[in-house]
């Protein structure tokens, strides 16, 4: 899949969360999860899927976590074999993680794998492009862990020893939408 086709989809994606959830609260976040999708479609691309399946296998069963190992490895096989679909149903997905990590009381497991993780992108070049992979959708499924989820001024900093989410100012709030604003504009003839 080239670059090309790989920005298709994206903008396939854009057009239908403009016209379906313009003036929804989770307008954003769609838009953000549909780049994070295009993102992780680039990093796979290039890497034969017996070898990313094997490579994920090996990273998951060293680092542990089975239920965070599982649910991003099956995001990451499926925007191997599936890069047209990924885009659609990542918003879901997260989502539906999210809602488990909430509902099981697993914040402090999930930022415990994202660290492992964001250490592990430093040390093992061998694997650097699956471990930035993971990256892109552990940071992504931050903005579904949210204390108020449509609250795009506050960033996720980590969590207290109690569990509690820690949240800081955005510095930056929303710079991404005036991107995605002017997309729109541009494509209604303003």
């Amino acid at each position: 899949m080239t670059n090309e086709e790989v920005k298709k989809i994206i903008d396939a994606s854009h057009r239908r969360i403009d016209k379906k959830y313009a003036d929804d609260p989770s307008y954003v976040i769609r838009k953000r999860v549909a780049n994070t999708a295009g993102d992780v479609i680039r990093i796979v691309n290039d890497i034969p899927f017996s070898e990313l399946a094997a490579e994920v296998y090996i990273i998951c069963d060293e680092v542990g976590f089975k239920f965070f190992s599982e649910k991003y490895r099956n995001v990451i096989e499926f925007a191997k074999l599936q890069p047209d679909k990924l885009c659609d149903q990542l918003y879901k997905y997260l989502r539906d993680i999210a809602r488990q990590i909430k509902k099981d009381n697993l914040l402090q497991d999930f930022f415990m794998f994202m660290s492992i993780f964001a250490e592990a992108y430093h040390i093992f070049e061998e694997h650097r492009q699956i471990f930035l992979a993971y990256m892109d959708l552990l940071s992504e499924q931050t903005e579904f862990l949210r204390p108020q989820p449509f609250n795009h001024n506050q960033l996720i900093a980590g969590i207290t020893t109690e569990g509690k989410i820690l949240t800081i100012d955005d510095p930056f709030p929303n710079l991404d939408l005036l991107v995605y604003e002017y997309a729109r504009s541009r494509k209604r003839g303003f």
